[in-house]
Protein backbone atom coordinates (compact mmCIF):
# COMPACT_ATOMS: atom_id res chain seq x y z
CA UNK A 1 0.00 0.00 0.00
CA UNK A 2 1.28 3.44 -1.04
CA UNK A 3 0.75 6.41 1.02
CA UNK A 4 1.18 9.64 0.43
CA UNK A 5 0.21 13.28 1.33
CA UNK A 6 -1.67 15.75 -0.80
CA UNK A 7 -2.69 19.40 0.34
CA UNK A 8 -5.92 19.86 1.46
CA UNK A 9 -8.12 22.33 -0.89
CA UNK A 10 -11.93 23.39 -1.02
CA UNK A 11 -12.40 20.75 -4.16
CA UNK A 12 -11.13 17.71 -1.96
CA UNK A 13 -12.17 18.43 1.88
CA UNK A 14 -15.68 16.50 1.71
CA UNK A 15 -13.61 13.27 0.46
CA UNK A 16 -10.69 13.85 3.91
CA UNK A 17 -14.28 14.46 5.74
CA UNK A 18 -16.03 11.30 4.68
CA UNK A 19 -12.83 9.22 5.45
CA UNK A 20 -13.67 6.69 8.96
CA UNK A 21 -11.73 4.63 10.79
CA UNK A 22 -12.85 1.23 11.94
CA UNK A 23 -15.29 0.79 14.61
CA UNK A 24 -12.99 -0.21 17.30
CA UNK A 25 -10.66 3.06 16.29
CA UNK A 26 -13.67 5.26 16.52
CA UNK A 27 -12.89 6.06 20.43
CA UNK A 28 -9.01 7.04 19.51
CA UNK A 29 -9.15 9.59 17.11
CA UNK A 30 -11.20 12.79 16.63
CA UNK A 31 -13.54 12.88 13.09
CA UNK A 32 -11.45 14.39 10.51
CA UNK A 33 -13.64 17.83 10.04
CA UNK A 34 -13.16 18.30 13.70
CA UNK A 35 -8.85 17.38 13.27
CA UNK A 36 -9.32 19.98 10.17
CA UNK A 37 -10.82 22.89 12.16
CA UNK A 38 -8.37 22.42 15.00
CA UNK A 39 -5.52 22.44 12.79
CA UNK A 40 -6.15 26.24 11.69
CA UNK A 41 -6.52 27.29 14.96
CA UNK A 42 -3.87 25.71 17.13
Amino acid sequence: MAIFLKPITKENYDAICDIDVAKHQQDLVACNMYSLVESFFN
